[in-house]
């Protein structure tokens, strides 16, 4: 089952189980859901550089 939470700055992790875990980190802008970063899942944890690579990303296009 698909599981979210939120990680700050209007950012949110999505992570869906299968085979391997995938996790996605999105946000919305303007109604529309913006996917950002996504990957295997390789860590417990989100690496803080992943996390600003997607606050970058998410800045650059939506303002």
């Amino acid at each position: 089952m698909p599981f979210s939470k939120p990680i700050g700055d209007g950012l949110f992790e999505l992570r869906i189980e299968g085979a391997a875990t995938v996790r996605m980190l999105y946000g919305f802008c303007e109604g529309t859901a913006i996917v950002v970063f996504a990957g295997k899942k390789e860590r417990p944890a989100l690496r803080r550089k992943d996390i600003t690579l997607a606050q970058r990303r998410f800045s650059l296009y939506c303002g």
